[in-house]
Parts: structure tokens; sequence; C-alpha cells
């Protein structure tokens, strides 16, 4: 989370979150008159948690095309992290399911993603509710971001009509994932900094997060093995590269029908989401 003068910005994973805040702390750094303080300890924490005297300010986050963030969350492969995984998934669970976790196929990955009865850091009662209601997990981790009381909403929102939906958010400033050095430039630029101030913003490149231990293979081999025979024990693949236009070639038809169901809310907030081409893959 970032606070600056002129708005609060909320910081959702995988979207391009580590760029626009060192950007707003680089542009703070070169324009006396624009401040911006970039609080640590709610890095990714949404607007319930926004310090009391800074909540009059307008609320900006970022928005990433439902099918390219799933692929990007693919990518970044948080399931081989040692660490967190047993704290968040019910391991047994999975490899029941998933014989060769943690190798999975997109297909797979998007499934086991979405089966809410494996996670063990969300308490029953909403657990039961996202699994019940078919809720994706890129609309929870939004709603959970973005309102103040998100359970309320995931509860309700197939019954409330897609303008009323939008209405809630017509006073949030969306940040699209797609052309981010463009619309974080317009933001700041209505902000009062000169355009030819933000020149460094449109030139810079993306910005990768630095993982602590993202693909533990080591870890992960040694887990198993206390497991399983070694002959079902196979080494991980290396994590791949992902590009915001290439999605559908990742999704087969059945992918896209899931994802389009799981996150409805998303494609009713932002229906120029919805896919115009089919995926490339057969079922």
């Amino acid at each position: 989370m970032v606070v600056t003068d002129n708005f609060v910005y909320i910081h959702s994973p995988k979207s391009g979150g580590t760029f626009v805040t060192e950007m707003l702390i680089e542009a703070a750094s070169r324009n006396s008159g624009f401040n911006a303080c970039n609080l640590t300890d709610l890095k990714h924490a949404g607007v319930r948690c926004i310090p009391e005297q800074f909540r009059h300010l307008p609320v900006v986050t970022n928005r990433r095309n439902v099918f390219s963030h799933y692929m990007s969350r693919y990518y970044y492969r948080w399931w081989t992290v040692d660490k967190r995984i047993r704290k968040k998934l019910d391991i047994d669970r999975v490899m029941a399911d998933y014989p060769s976790f943690p190798e999975l196929s997109f297909s797979e990955y998007l499934r086991f993603v979405n089966h809410w009865p494996y996670r063990l850091n969300i308490k029953p009662k909403l657990r039961a509710l996202l699994e019940e209601r078919e809720i994706g997990y890129n609309t929870w981790a939004f709603v959970r971001l973005t309102q103040q009381k998100p359970t309320a909403t995931l509860r309700t929102f197939d019954t409330i009509p897609a303008a009323q939906l939008r209405d809630q958010y017509s006073g949030m400033r969306f940040l699209r994932t797609e052309s981010l050095n463009e619309d974080l430039v317009a933001l700041l630029a209505e902000a009062g900094i000169a355009r030819q101030e933000l020149a460094f913003i449109l030139d810079h490149g993306k910005i990768i997060p630095k993982p602590a231990e993202r693909n533990n293979i080591k870890a992960w081999l040694g887990y198993l093995s206390s497991r399983l025979p070694r002959k079902f024990i196979t080494p991980l693949q290396k994590k791949g590269t992902s590009k915001e236009t290439q999605w559908q070639a990742l999704y087969a038809v059945s992918d896209i029908d899931f994802v389009l169901r799981r996150d409805r809310l998303l494609f009713t907030l932002f229906p120029e989401m919805q896919p115009v081409h089919t995926g490339t893959r057969d079922d």
C-alpha cells in the first residue's frame, strides 16, 4: 500500500503492483510537490486496512485481464515454495487428487487453485461459501482488496444488477496492467506532475519482484521423498515466462468456460475482459 497526497494505492499481486509502487516512490523523489509513502507492513492489504487518517482519499489499484492473471500466477509457481505450502494447503488432499503434484498442467492448476477445500489459510465458513458459490480465485482476491465487506459481496453479487455492481466501484481508479505505464502517467499528471517529468515511467521496463524462495526444488524433493516411492519423484520444471497477449495458447475451451463461470463477477464489472477468441487447445 502506498499513500500519497492525492490517493491511496492498493497493491494487487501479479498485476504490476511492484512497478507502480517503485514508480510512485521515484516520482516523489523527483518532485517536491508530490509525496508518497510506502506502507510496507500493508503491502498486500486491502481497503479495510487503510489507516483512518487516509480513508478520505480516493483508492487506486490495478486491474488485469482475468485469463492473463491466472497465467501469471501459474508461471509464478507459488505452490513450489516449501514454507508457504504447508501453511496454505492440505497437502495430503492435494496429492491424492494430483499424484504428480507439485507438477501441474495449466488445466490442472486452474482446478487446483479454485478448489477451496484444499485451503488451510481461510476460515471454514468463508471456505464453504467460496466453494458453494463457485467463486474464482481471482474474484476472491479482487473482492478481498477492494471491498469493505468482502464476504457480503461474495454472498450476494449474483442478485445485484450489473449497473449497481459497477456503481460500487465508480469512485475507484483502475490501472490496466496491459497499459500500466501510460495509465500511471495519466494518473500522476492529474495529480499535478508535468508530463515531461514523467517520461521516466513511459521509458521504464517491467519490474519483476525478487522472490525469496521461488521454486525451492530441493526442499520439495526432500518432502516428497519422505511420502512417495522414489520412482514417482521427478525433478520440477523450470519456471516459464508470461506474456500478456499470449494467454490464449495456454487455455483449452473448457478452461475458458471454467474461468467465465468462476470469475463471472469480474466479467460483469469489466465486460471488456470477455474473450474475443476461444482457446487454441482441444480438451
